[in-house]
């Protein structure tokens, strides 16, 4: 019916806004949402599903099943929306109520302040009597003991001068039930932005604001207008190979295929204009599609803080603003219809998480019912795809994603060691990094740095002399982080000009970077790899550290152990131009480092850097061979190599690139097929390894994946981290944890451990 409705009165935006809140309140009666989306308000969002946890260096996170999103959001998380520039008093008009009434204790940003911040915050305050005051004057009396005659009629700025130590004191340290906001005058009036700690604050512990409808927030986005479009198919987690989206992230873009390494999981809704029911109209945007975030992830996060969840978020759009990211979640074929969820993030003033706080169930929807997607701008489709969860079809909601940091690892460096990264301590010294840089390099700091410090503690630098000068290096060749392109675009012969964080030269440097990194060949003027920061970082991290370019000398062969020559390591890049200017530089970032909790030379327990031990494992029964030593360094020397010359160009060349690692390592090729899976594991069962248990796995030991799936290299004592070839890039590059990031716990069985006894 409202879809005959649309069409006899499609020139209506209007309607079209209305029918789709008609329609959704018809599919979720346990969420009353609005028919106008500007009064949807944050009380009004269902609760969220399970419990999650982010423990980052200075500040940690948790949620509990049951709570709706204004009790765990914070006021720093959705800064987009300016809840920090209202006050009591606007809220109050906006819900038509007065609540100067309220308790302090129930308004935590003016509740938790001290007299000297307050008073910052209210200059106004210390020329009244502290008569006019009764919270301070209860707060005075109870804690610093001072009679009525000291208090009676006197100013609070000559209470202060006489008994600094007031200041000091916070209103939370007395009982607040007795005391409303307006006893401290003008306090409903005051922007929340004036409270010191306001970004700490939930929603729900400033009053009215969980109530307030998200269109009355000063910096909500428009919600109508456009934006329009209609469920044209749901298809299910066997499609595979969509190219035509219109889902992705704010740092991938939102046209992020669903294709490489993709042979099915492609799960989508495919839309259409709404008001073409029945109606043959092409347009640009009919049969776009929008990837479920369940089945695919991609790229997320900002600033220090991008690594958290292995950077990765659900596939989805932003239509509401960039406060909640909506996912399409479950397409159900049999049904017609599909399910979304809502994620969220954690933000401070050094980035933003990716979108991974969900999901929250948000609304249901049938085969042609209007959807709000938002402004949909022109721009071309990403050429990296977005990567398969393995999430298994069906069963609701799953667990949300706790940020575990033992899932991630890094690479190895030139010098025996295998290197992994935990974001939830490195956040730290990326802070101090970006802290450290000049003034005018901060707000481009906050996009690169994060890439750099990744990509070098995946490298193995872990001396801070070394990554000082290799970040200081980064600021002066992209001009203060604004770019990875020399202005001047002088072409130093038929491969262009300057790229990178470290601005790559010529076709022969150009074409060794993506030889070392193990990635298709370089392609010319044309191709711009270059420019995407995490190859640049990757690039310029790999690069300084091994002499990929100037002199061919390897950094620490200039700064390292004690010894810093910034003349000899501008050379390893550009002569001695300014090595003076960036040297200093280096210095100003090493000491900020310094004070990041780091010991001695290293950056502090971010990475965790170490070599394959030659004793016995855990259990002691099975000893470490010396085929494990010659796996580690093997490993460690070919880095991530390319498995493009695999199985089906890389996609199935797990098995390849394990053997490929054991042949650099002078060991025969495991199984009578050795790019086979189940022929490798005979092989190992029949006289080439012995198989071990997690408790006896050491760094070096192989590990095949429940059903025959998928093999990896063990790269620590416990095979709790795993180093395999990528699919989705073939690249020896995916580092997993002990159970391979659970991608085929649908298969189940379990995964098997080896060691190679027969090299």
């Amino acid at each position: 019916m409202l879809s005959n409705l649309c069409r006899l009165i499609h020139q209506s935006v209007v309607c079209f806004i209305i029918s789709v809140f008609l329609v959704l309140v018809l599919n979720l009666p346990a969420f009353a949402v609005p028919d106008d989306l500007s009064q949807l308000s944050f009380s009004d969002l269902p609760a969220i599903n399970n419990n999650g946890s982010i423990d980052l260096e200075d500040s940690s996170r948790q949620w509990t099943t049951g709570q709706t999103p204004d009790q765990f959001l914070r006021l720093g998380d959705i800064q987009s929306l300016l809840p920090q520039s209202l006050s009591i008093d606007t809220i109050s008009k906006a819900l038509g109520q007065d609540l100067s009434g309220t308790l302090i204790g129930d308004f935590a940003p003016l509740a938790t302040q001290s007299v000297g911040s307050l008073v910052n915050a209210m200059p106004e305050l210390s020329q009244l009597s502290i008569d006019d005051m009764p919270v301070l004057q209860a707060l005075f009396s109870e804690k610093a003991s001072l009679n009525p005659s000291q208090l009676q009629g006197t100013q609070l700025n000559q209470l202060l001068q006489d008994y600094p130590e007031l200041s000091q004191l916070n209103l939370d340290d007395i009982d607040l039930s007795q005391f409303s906001i307006d006893s401290l005058p003008g306090a409903d009036k005051l922007p929340i932005s004036k409270l010191d700690g306001w970004e700490k604050a939930t929603l729900k512990e400033v009053p009215g604001l969980n109530k307030l409808p998200m269109g009355s927030f000063p910096g909500s986005p428009p919600l109508a207008g456009g934006g329009i479009m209609r469920v044209d198919f749901v298809h299910g987690p066997e499609e595979a190979e969509r190219t035509n989206t219109i889902s992705g992230s704010d740092v991938m873009g939102f046209r992020v295929p669903c294709t490489i390494g993709n042979p099915d999981d492609c799960a989508y809704i495919e839309l259409d204009d709404a008001e073409n029911v029945g109606r043959s109209v092409q347009s640009p945007l009919e049969g776009v599609q929008w990837i479920s975030g369940k089945y695919q992830e991609v790229e997320g996060g900002h600033g220090a803080y991008k690594w958290v969840n292995n950077g990765k978020e659900p596939t989805g759009r932003l239509p509401f603003g960039d406060t909640f990211k909506v996912v399409v979640w479950e397409p159900d074929e049999k049904t017609d219809s599909v399910t979304t969820a809502l994620f969220a993030r954690y933000c401070d003033d050094w980035g933003c998480t990716p979108y991974f706080i969900g999901p929250i169930p948000f609304m249901t929807y049938h085969r042609d019912d209007p959807i709000f997607v938002g402004l949909i701008t022109p721009e071309p489709p990403t050429t990296e795809s977005s990567t398969p969860t393995r999430a298994k079809k069906g069963g609701g909601f799953p667990p949300m994603t706790q940020f575990d940091s033992s899932s991630l690892g890094g690479g190895g460096g030139g010098d025996g060691r295998t290197c992994t990264v935990d974001p939830s301590k490195l956040d730290g010294a990326t802070k101090a990094a970006i802290a450290s840089v000049d003034p005018a390099s901060r707000e481009g700091a906050m996009d690169m740095v994060p890439y750099i410090m990744n990509a070098c503690a995946e490298a193995g630098v872990t001396d801070s002399d070394q990554l000082a000068y290799i970040i200081a290096a980064a600021q002066h060749e992209t001009d203060h982080f604004r770019t990875m392109q020399e202005y001047s675009r002088t072409m130093y012969d038929e491969c262009g000009w300057g790229e990178g964080m470290v601005q790559v030269t010529w076709c022969g440097n150009k074409e060794r970077v993506f030889r070392e990194l193990g990635l298709p060949a370089y392609g010319g003027r044309s191709d711009r790899r270059l420019q995407q920061p995490d190859i640049a970082a990757q690039a310029l991290c790999r690069g300084m550290k091994e002499g990929w370019y100037g002199q061919g000398r390897p950094i620490a062969e200039c700064i390292g152990g004690g010894r810093v020559d910034y003349r000899c390591a501008r050379a390893q890049v550009n002569g001695t131009d300014r090595w003076e200017e960036i040297g200093a530089a280096a210095d100003r970032i090493k000491s900020g480092l310094a004070g990041s909790g780091g010991s001695g030379s290293d950056i502090g327990s971010g990475v965790i850097c170490s070599t394959a031990a030659p004793g016995g494992g855990a259990g002691g029964s099975v000893p470490v061979g010396e085929a494990n030593q010659r796996i580690m360094q093997s490993v460690q020397q070919m880095g991530s190599f390319s498995s493009a010359s695999g199985s089906t160009n890389g996609r199935e060349a797990c098995a390849w690139a394990v053997n490929r690692v054991l042949s650099n390592a002078g060991i025969r090729p495991v199984g009578d097929n050795p790019n086979y899976v189940p022929s490798v594991e005979s092989a190992l069962q029949n006289g080439r390894g012995q198989q071990v248990n997690a408790a006896q796995a050491q760094a070096g030991d192989i590990v095949i994946a429940k059903d025959q799936r998928h093999i990896g290299i063990c790269m620590n004592a416990g095979c709790s981290q795993i180093r395999s070839n990528s699919s989705s890039r073939a690249v020896f590059a995916w580092n997993s944890n002990g159970n391979f990031d659970g991608a085929y716990d649908r298969y189940g069985g379990a995964n098997h451990i080896y060691r190679v006894t027969q090299p």
